[in-house]
């Protein structure tokens, strides 16, 4: 989830100012990370690098929800599951989607 990439910049402390820095730390990262950080990235720092970062948060999160969600929908078609299973992944599934939606908000 978003939070967890924001932890392990934190911890890592890469230099943002250093091209070098950052790409070595994108070398560390899985690549669905990285290609959303480096959408994010510019080569100053940007105005207000809370905002920035908040939004980076928020990128990662939707991706990681919207993942959630199609590993889900994917889950429902499973001619095994029981009504109780549907009813619990459709439950889900609509979770899902309001976060989606406080997030979409944001932007």
């Amino acid at each position: 989830m978003g939070n967890e990439i924001l932890l392990d910049i934190l911890s890592k402390r890469p230099n943002a100012e250093s091209v070098a820095s950052r790409q070595a730390y994108l070398m560390t990262i899985p690549e669905g990370d990285r290609l959303a950080l480096e959408k994010s990235f510019t080569d100053s720092i940007p105005p207000d690098p809370v905002t920035s970062a908040s939004d980076t948060v928020a990128m990662l999160s939707a991706r990681h929800y919207q993942m959630k969600e199609k590993a889900l929908r994917s889950h429902l078609n499973d001619p095994n599951l029981t009504p109780e299973e549907i009813m619990k992944a459709f439950e889900e599934v609509k979770q899902l989607q309001t976060i989606l939606k406080e997030i979409d908000q944001r932007f």
